[in-house]
């Protein structure tokens, strides 16, 4: 076989082994929202989401939360899910909002195992009055 020939060959299987790599990355799908969008001091306010593995293996994806308000107001938290190729995990968290009156901002985005941001950041906002 010529150089030319092994060159070409070695070529096209790093090629193939790239797009079988590329089919298997994470990919997600993620939407949200807040209720009511107007809420009382210390009343209860939910949090609904949606996150979709949209990739053909299964995936570890981190959910990061952020909230931030009046006075230098910060909340963070974040979940590690483990979802199925192709699955859909809904969740929704109700909590006591905020006893301080104001306009409050909730950041969220969906961050791969190796750190890799896949949907977001994206910032809806609730206030307390």
């Amino acid at each position: 076989m010529s150089k030319v020939s092994c060159l070409l060959v070695v070529s096209l299987l790093f090629l193939l082994t790239g797009l079988a790599a590329a089919g298997t990355a994470p990919c997600a799908k993620f939407e949200y929202n807040i209720t009511p969008s107007v809420v009382a001091p210390d009343g209860p306010s939910t949090i609904s989401g949606s996150l979709t593995n949209c990739s053909s293996e299964g995936h570890w994806y981190k959910v990061k939360f952020k909230v931030a308000g009046p006075d230098n107001f910060v909340y963070r938290y974040s979940e590690t899910f483990w979802i199925r190729a192709g699955k859909t995990l809904s969740q929704s968290i109700t909590e006591a909002a905020p006893d301080y009156k104001g306009k409050y901002f909730v950041t969220i985005e969906i961050v791969s195992s190796s750190g890799t941001v896949l949907a977001g950041p994206t910032t809806k906002s609730f206030t307390v009055e």
